[in-house]
């Protein structure tokens, strides 16, 4: 219960940060670029040093056995998720030439901006080493199956 309430406080506060961006767009204080570079920031700079403090953090703290676990759990859910979305995107009704946009998106998550708030305040330890192992497989997976499947013509 108590991981519950963690959740939903690290939700709200999310929610709250997407807020004050959505009304500050909204009042012309960030145009379209500042946006961008905004993004850019966060995906390029802030989220990988994040992830390298994290793990370099927790090293000693972490259960190889359990690091090995996770980078094999990742794998097979991804192989699940590309292996069921096309049957998903067509029970969906999903048109034709969009089916392998939805199957990304089926695929894939927000775990960048939303997974790794939310597993590093539930363990705080280290959360961060396994929520790497997964981020590794995530985006390793996105750029290649992910891309494969958005720059495929059909």
């Amino acid at each position: 219960m108590q991981n519950s309430f963690i959740i939903f406080q690290k939700l709200l506060v999310l929610f709250g940060f997407m807020l004050i961006g959505y009304l500050s767009y909204k009042k012309k204080w960030i145009s379209d670029d500042t946006s961008s570079q905004i993004s850019g920031l966060i995906v390029n700079i802030f989220n990988p040093a994040l992830i390298i403090s994290g793990v370099i953090g927790s090293v000693g703290n972490g259960n190889w056995n359990l690091v090995i676990m996770d980078l094999i759990l990742a794998v097979i859910l991804f192989v699940v998720l590309i292996l069921i979305s096309p049957a998903f995107v067509r029970i969906l009704g999903v048109k034709k030439d969009e089916r392998n946009i939805y199957a990304v998106m089926l695929i894939f998550s927000n775990l960048g901006f939303m997974g790794i708030p939310i597993v590093t305040s539930i363990f705080p330890e280290r959360g961060m080493l396994y929520i790497s192992v997964f981020t590794m497989i995530d985006q390793l997976m996105l750029w290649t199956v992910g891309v494969r499947l958005t720059s495929k013509a059909e």
